[in-house]
This record gives structure tokens, C-alpha cells and sequence, in this order.
């Protein structure tokens, strides 16, 4: 059982001074990168089998971290960002000027789908290819993002933490298998890519999820 964020205040960084507070906010960042490299270089570890399980764990303590944001703030700190904190802002505020988002995820020997979001003001335009395979028909007809707006799609994205994703994942060990990229494309022109083969970020699936994209298996 883990403790709430007003329990890991009052046990690990009230009444401690400054730089003792700063410590606690690094040991907790030192093991989200730990639990990171764990889901993503070592998904079959036992750790992995452990409750409470590393995503629920990372959860809890980006919790703790908001949780010192504001205690930090309350007395006048200064939190200083890590470098994930500081690439995952400019990654969110980003995301106000996306103009599309391409996504390929798909093998030779499973099939994948290739879809591209564009936007109408706050509607989503979805278009999608299936490669290798015939969709269902449920997949056919299927209305993605139903009753969603272009900023609630944003903000579910936001809580992704992409900023913090690296450009490449790899598993040099496996030749075929799936592969895998996420473009967006901003009204300046410019692009962010990330992608891989047989590896993915810790929380890859979180973003299928938010895409309503189905895992392959």
C-alpha cells in the first residue's frame, strides 16, 4: 500500500529545510527512471509481477511530485524543474499549435494501421489505413473520438508526458515484430517524431489507449 501525497508530505519533506526537501524530490525522480528503464528494457522482470505494480508506482509519485510543486511554492521555493519536467512542459505547451498527429503502429506478420488526426476548430478528422490486414467490421463503422473536442484530446495527451519520451526505442535483439511512430505536425511547419522497433515507452499503451488504437498482442 503506497501513501497519499499529504501522507509523503508530512513523512518525507515537511519541516526538513530546503535542500533536504530538494533531495527527496531527486530520490523520487531517481526511481521513476529506474521504474522507466524497468517497463521498458524488462517488461517480463519480476518486478513487473510485484504490487504494487512500477505504473502504479510512478503514478503515485508523479502525485508526490505535484504535491512538493506546491509545497516548495507555498514557502516561497523555488522547485527547479529536472530535465524530464522541463522537456515534458515545452512538449504540452506545444501542443496548442499541433496541426496533425500521424501515427503507425504495425508489423509484417500482424498487420497494423496507419492513422492521421486533423482538426476543424475543435473537431477531429480521422483518417486511417489498415496495412497487412482487413478490419473488422466494428473497426469499419467505428466513430472514433465520438463527443470529443480537439482540447480534451490535447489535455488526455498532456497527461501522457510524451516530453519525456525518447526519439528512438529499439530491441536490437528481434528482427521483425512490430514497429512504430507518432508524428505530430505544428502550424509553423515544424515536426516531433518518435518511434521504435520492438521497444516502446514505459506508458506506450496509455497512449493507445488515448488514440483508441488497439494493441497488438
Amino acid at each position: 500500500m503506497m501513501l497519499g501525497p499529504v501522507n509523503f508530505i508530512n513523512g518525507s519533506i515537511s519541516g526538513k529545510s530546503y535542500e533536504a526537501a530538494k533531495k527527496e524530490v531527486q530520490s523520487l525522480w531517481k526511481e521513476i527512471r529506474r521504474l522507466k528503464k524497468v517497463m521498458e528494457e524488462e517488461p517480463d522482470s519480476d518486478e513487473m509481477m510485484i504490487c504494487p505494480m512500477p505504473p502504479v508506482k510512478i503514478s503515485t509519485y508523479r502525485d508526490y511530485l505535484e504535491a512538493a510543486r506546491d509545497y516548495f511554492e507555498a514557502r516561497g521555493w523555488e522547485y527547479e524543474l529536472t530535465k524530464e519536467e522541463a522537456a515534458d512542459k515545452e512538449f504540452n505547451d506545444r501542443l496548442k499549435d499541433v496541426q496533425s498527429i500521424e501515427i503507425s503502429y504495425g508489423g509484417f506478420l500482424c498487420g497494423g494501421e496507419d492513422r492521421t488526426l486533423t482538426f476543424d476548430g475543435q473537431k477531429i478528422i480521422t483518417d486511417s489505413s489498415y496495412v497487412l490486414r482487413v478490419p473488422s467490421e466494428e473497426e469499419m463503422f467505428r466513430e472514433f473520438y465520438k463527443g470529443m473536442t480537439k482540447d480534451e484530446l490535447l489535455e488526455e495527451l498532456k497527461n501522457i508526458h510524451m516530453g519525456e519520451w525518447k526519439k528512438w526505442y529499439e530491441d536490437i535483439c528481434v528482427m521483425d515484430g512490430i514497429r512504430w511512430s507518432v508524428v505530430f505536425k505544428y502550424l509553423d511547419g515544424k515536426k516531433r517524431k518518435f518511434s521504435g522497433s520492438n521497444r516502446f515507452p514505459y506508458n506506450f499503451y496509455g497512449f493507445l489507449d488515448v488514440m483508441q488504437m488497439e494493441a497488438i498482442e
